[in-house]
């Protein structure tokens, strides 16, 4: 259940790399020194369905993932929780993530043992962790392991008469291990430092609806058993560069989500210089030359990382109408046709 409504919270794991960029990937340590800052953006894709295996644990792995496709494409913004809408009822959390445009926010709260996830808020969804959820035990390393258990409440509104609302309870056991280190390639490039996690959870979740007249909740069905296994491998110097997510025990079919992108706020990381985008500022057209064969498409996100639109692109010279566009600062991305992103930048408009 947690997965369905923080699938990114594993994310904000990988920004505890930092710091270990130079140390030997079997000998990395994770600390409270490594772990994020509020201003980052990550650009993701997502293979919804596949039965890629994610391979074996150990030491001194290669795991190859290139034949993962894109079928769809998102952002991760870290945050201050402070600047966020509700912040007042996660008080003890220093740290906050929202995905694309969501309005679903993580809170989390980190410190010098652990980095904990204390729930989700959005306008529509409302969820707590009781006790928090441990995502990351601190110090981490090669073959750390850790176990936890919480209760989530997740409400939501269910407009079925006589009802309104409805609330899943889920009782979960977690179980991690970082059970291997190597190099992995994904559709983006090949990371040669990765270290990986190994999240098993069990739970026990339980329905219930409220009645619009008289607000009195009952149980809808009897409760189910869940079970979910997630695989995520981060990186050195790069982060997080994918997850793997397994829903059932005895499934085949996995969903992976992986890295294409990074930009630290409004100073994008630039993966190379594959096209010239003019004028800049811009009014109501830019022209994007293209440097590289092999590009398809450019994608508009504005500084929070919402995507405004995206456009195919073909000829060396290519004419994009921005006259929809807002004044302000936009961030975009250009991507090949798997989605793998092979230039960033930044544009303004001003009229």
């Amino acid at each position: 259940m947690k997965t369905t409504t923080l699938n990114f919270t594993a994310m904000v794991i990988a920004l505890s790399l930092l710091a270990a960029a130079n140390r030997c990937s079997a000998q990395i340590t994770y600390t409270q020194s490594d772990l994020p800052k509020a201003g980052v953006i990550y650009y993701r894709s997502t293979d919804s369905s596949t039965s890629l295996s994610p391979g074996s644990g150990g030491a001194a792995q290669t795991w190859n993932l290139t034949p993962l496709t894109a079928s769809s494409k998102d952002t991760l913004k870290v945050l201050n929780p402070a600047g966020t809408p509700y912040s007042g009822k996660f008080p003890s959390a220093n740290l906050a993530a929202e995905i694309g445009s969501t309005g679903l926010y993580d809170y989390l709260t980190e410190s010098g043992s652990s980095l904990q996830v204390n729930g989700a808020w959005s306008a529509a969804t409302q969820i707590m962790f009781i006790p928090d959820w441990t995502m990351l035990s601190l110090p981490a390393t090669y073959n750390t392991k850790w176990m936890g258990t919480f209760k989530d409440a997740i409400k939501m509104a269910y407009p079925v008469p006589p009802y309104d609302s409805v609330e899943v309870v889920s009782h979960t056991n977690y179980y991690d291990t970082v059970d291997g280190y190597g190099s992995a390639t994904t559709p983006y490039k090949t990371f040669s430092n990765t270290l990986r996690l190994v999240e098993v959870d069990r739970g026990i979740d339980s329905t219930y609806l409220q009645n619009a007249s008289t607000h009195v909740w009952s149980s809808f069905g009897a409760p189910t058993k869940s079970w979910q296994k997630t695989f995520t491998w981060y990186d050195a110097n790069d982060f997080q560069v994918a997850q793997a997510t397994l829903k059932d025990s005895t499934a085949t079919t996995y969903s992976y989500q992986w890295l294409t992108n990074i930009v630290a706020g409004i100073n994008e990381v630039t993966l190379s210089n594959q096209a010239k985008i003019y004028p800049n500022p811009a009014t109501d057209e830019l022209n994007i030359q293209l440097n590289k064969p092999g590009i398809k498409y450019f994608n508009v996100f504005d500084i929070t990382g919402k995507e405004m639109f995206s456009t195919e692109i073909s000829a060396t010279l290519s004419q994009v109408n921005v006259s929809g566009l807002a004044n302000g600062m936009y961030l975009y991305n250009l991507t090949d046709m798997n989605g793998t992103t092979t230039g960033t930048g930044k544009f303004i408009i001003g009229r």
